[in-house]
Order: C-alpha cells, then sequence, then structure tokens
C-alpha cells in the first residue's frame, strides 16, 4: 500500500452512498491530514441524509491521521460551501488535493498529485492539476508523456496550491474588465468557445447557475494560467443521477468514467506549453458538442468493459447529433457489435 503526505479536502453533503466509496480511495493511500468540510441541511429529511453522510466520513477514516473538520449549519450552497472549504484549507496548508464526495479517484491519483505538486510549487504559471482526462486517453497512447497542459481542467478530484487559490474570484470581476475579457478571448482563440463560456461566467455572475468553478476557469484563464491534466482518465464521477446538483444525467459522456492506472516514474513534457489540439477537442465536449472520436472512444471503452447497454447509447446518441452527415462505418460496426453482446446477455 502507497501511503501519501499530501493533504486531502473531502467536501461532502448528502450523499452518504457516493461519500463511503470515496472514503475508500482514501484507505487505499492513507493520507496523514484530512480535511472535511460539509453543508448544511435545506430540510428535515435533507438534515438526515447530511448527518448519515458526516457519520459515514468520520467512521470510515479509521486509520491515524489527523482529521479536521468544518460543518456547515446552514445549508450554503454549492458556490459559497465549495469555495469557502478550499479557502478554509488553505488557511493551514500550502497545497492539498480536492476531492467531491462523488469523485473516485484511482491510487495512482494521490501519486500524480503529489509529484506535480512538488515539482511545479514554484512555477505561477501552473494553477491546477486534474485528476480528470474526460477524453480516457490524451496524447495518443504511443506518446511517452505522462500528462499535458491545458487552459482548462475538470474539478473532478483535482490539486492546488495556496499561491494559485489566493487568485480565485468567486464574484467574476474580470467580467467588467474589457481589456481582460479580450485578453482571455486570444487566450481561448475560439470565438464560438468564448461565446459559450461568456454565457457561462454571466449566468453564474447573476445566481442563474449556483455553482463555484466556472470562477476557478474564468480566474486561470485571467492570469493565462495552465492546468495538467493527465495522459489516462483517473478519477471517476459517480455522482450523476437525479440527486445531483448539476450532473444529473446518468446516461452523459462524462458520468461514471473508467479509471486506468498511471505508469510511474512519470514522463514530464518538454515544453510548459498548452496542447491546443486537446483544448479544442475537449472545449467540444465540454459544450455538449463532442466529435465522433472522442464518443467512439468512449463506447469501445464501455464494450470492452462489459458495459454494452451504454456503448449502444453513446452510439446513438452520436447518430442523431451527426445525422446530417454520411454514415460512419466505425460507428455501424461498432454498433453491430454492440447489439450482438446485448442479444448474447440477454440469452444467457
Amino acid at each position: 500500500m502507497l501511503r501519501h503526505t499530501t493533504p486531502v479536502l473531502l467536501c461532502i453533503y448528502n450523499r452518504p452512498d457516493t461519500t463511503a466509496r470515496v472514503v475508500e480511495a482514501l484507505r487505499a493511500v492513507q493520507p496523514p491530514v484530512i480535511f472535511i468540510a460539509a453543508d448544511g441541511e435545506r430540510s428535515v429529511q435533507d438534515g438526515v441524509h447530511c448527518q448519515a453522510a458526516r457519520d459515514i466520513a468520520l467512521a470510515g477514516i479509521d486509520w491515524h491521521c489527523e482529521v479536521t473538520t468544518d460543518f456547515s449549519a446552514e445549508n450554503l450552497g454549492n458556490r459559497r460551501r465549495i469555495s469557502s472549504a478550499i479557502t478554509w484549507v488553505f488557511e493551514h496548508v500550502e497545497s492539498a488535493i480536492i476531492l467531491e464526495d462523488d469523485c473516485v479517484p484511482h491510487p495512482t491519483f494521490f501519486s500524480f498529485c503529489a509529484e506535480l505538486l512538488e515539482r511545479y510549487a514554484d512555477e505561477p504559471r501552473l494553477m491546477m492539476i486534474s485528476g480528470t482526462n474526460p477524453l480516457l486517453t490524451w496524447p495518443d497512447s504511443d506518446s511517452p508523456q505522462s500528462y499535458h497542459y491545458s487552459h482548462w481542467g475538470v474539478a473532478w478530484g483535482w490539486a492546488t496550491w495556496r499561491r494559485a487559490w489566493a487568485l480565485y474570484d468567486n464574484q467574476l470581476s474580470a467580467l467588467n474588465e474589457p481589456f481582460t475579457l479580450e485578453r482571455i478571448r486570444g487566450v481561448i482563440a475560439d470565438d464560438a468557445i468564448f461565446a459559450a463560456n461568456l454565457r457561462a461566467w454571466q449566468q453564474v455572475r447573476d445566481a442563474e447557475i449556483d455553482t463555484w468553478d466556472y470562477q476557478w476557469s474564468l480566474s486561470m484563464l485571467a492570469q493565462r494560467g495552465l492546468v495538467a491534466v493527465p495522459s489516462l482518465n483517473l478519477v471517476s464521477n459517480i455522482g450523476f443521477g437525479h440527486d445531483a446538483t448539476h450532473t444529473t444525467n446518468p446516461l452523459a459522456l462524462g458520468a461514471q468514467l473508467p479509471v486506468t492506472a498511471l505508469n510511474f516514474p512519470l514522463t514530464h513534457p518538454d515544453v510548459l506549453q498548452t496542447d491546443a489540439a486537446y483544448d479544442r477537442v475537449y472545449s467540444r465536449w465540454h459544450h455538449g458538442q463532442p466529435d465522433a472520436e472522442t464518443v467512439l472512444k468512449h463506447a469501445r471503452r464501455a464494450l470492452a468493459d462489459g458495459h454494452a447497454a451504454r456503448a449502444l447509447l453513446l452510439l446513438r446518441a452520436l447518430t442523431t447529433f451527426c445525422a446530417d452527415e454520411s454514415p460512419n462505418p466505425a460507428v455501424i460496426n461498432l454498433e453491430a457489435e454492440a447489439l450482438q453482446r446485448l442479444r448474447q446477455s440477454h440469452v444467457r
């Protein structure tokens, strides 16, 4: 068993079942310093689930470690609770790994974060280490490098430093600074993607969306900050469903992504600069318009993992999305294979 010394922040709310899964992942590496932040209840019934999640988190951390808690007596909501929890942690430590109650990491995620937190501790351009690669693999599987740089980071299991979080702007004040917005447009280098993100930032500012992470992406872009993204996916978000705050579609492309062990020692990129091709493909995925190869990659992995129904649903969604395009032979062949697997499973 690998034991890690990097402090971990666990943010929980009212889902004891997923909380238990995350605590199990923590037990695999047994970090010696854990911070637990919990949001308060919205109703009496909600309070039962909130208390159950807190009890499971505290009881499940049964190895020798220092546990510090910040349990809110009122419901702060996603935006205030998560951001205030991260600020609270950085009042105590210089760097930390952040996990929410539905993000289950592979054990190598902790090693990946620990090494990069140390390697880039004094590199202001790097602001975030993400454990999620929503494309599953990138760069190509033949590439030797263990990670790449992006302007975008998925906050489903991630790490950062006090120095970077100090630049977090929960009020999105950059939206009132034309010069900064124009600079961000230049960093993104795609007017359609910039416009889509601008609408989302404005919705968060106007309290139409209750979240904390769009502010983080805007803060990083305002600084031209970079994110380290692993070449393989290291975290699975198991929280998609009707009881989620935002990720309510259990069939979404990002739901329960499979995880893969990252090999060590790490092979580091030669140059600290963004992978522009990854940023383009990721942005399409993020805004609900993934390219065919990304969907095919997810469908192939689902089929390989024995999830023929999910593979078929992904392929059918792609066929609908690309209805005006010529039939893709790869999609047709994979659909046929998924259907055959489903028939075989029903025969058994």
